[in-house]
């Protein structure tokens, strides 16, 4: 009677030990999925590459974007993807149609002939070779510019122009490194 009880106390144990594996391995499947999914289509974390949105992000940091859902709002700090290029990380200050200007003169970015207020960026900005300006931004395009203006490839490149918003993957939400920047990477900030 001990031996038959010894035995089926042994293949209850057996038979928990498999339900135990079997329930870990079906969660750490739900959570690999899960994490899948989220990363393939709603938030990423990405390595800030250069000094063009110096003061607002530095290079090596590391940020999360969020997949754009809703469209885009001035002052937004986008992800644009290029063919054949690496990735820009720039703000967005002008939508489909608005008139975006630049007085170099006055170190003035003029949106529908309104100078706007941008304390985040660097120094003065020096003419470059640019877009014709002012332009009127399409249907289904932004204008974005990197803060430190000086050092930044962005819509006044003819290269990159107009930015399409189907090129744009996402937008940059939280800094997560170096940990005494971390927080929230608001674009409310600076509304106009």
């Amino acid at each position: 009677m001990n031996k038959e009880l010894r035995t089926e106390e042994g293949a209850n144990e057996k038979l928990n030990l498999r339900k135990e594996i079997f329930s870990w391995l079906e969660t750490i499947l739900i959570s690999v999925i899960a994490v899948a999914l989220i990363i393939t289509f709603v938030a990423r974390m990405m390595r800030i590459d250069g000094i063009s949105m110096e003061p607002t992000l530095y290079d090596q940091e590391r940020v999360i974007t969020l997949t754009p859902y809703g469209g885009f709002k001035h002052n937004d700090i986008v992800v644009i993807r290029r063919k054949g290029k690496s990735v820009l990380v720039k703000r967005v200050v002008a939508l489909a149609g608005d008139t975006v200007d630049i007085d170099y003169d006055h170190n003035r970015l003029i949106v529908n002939g309104e100078p706007v207020e941008e304390p985040f960026t660097k120094e003065a900005m020096q003419e470059v070779p640019s877009i014709r300006l002012p332009a009127v931004v399409p249907e289904g395009h932004v204008f974005v510019l990197g803060d430190n203006r000086n050092h930044s490839s962005d819509s006044r490149d003819p290269d990159n122009g107009m930015i399409d918003e189907r090129n744009i993957f996402g937008k940059v939400v939280f800094r997560v490194w170096p940990l005494s920047r971390w927080g929230k990477v608001d674009a409310e900030d600076y509304t106009y």
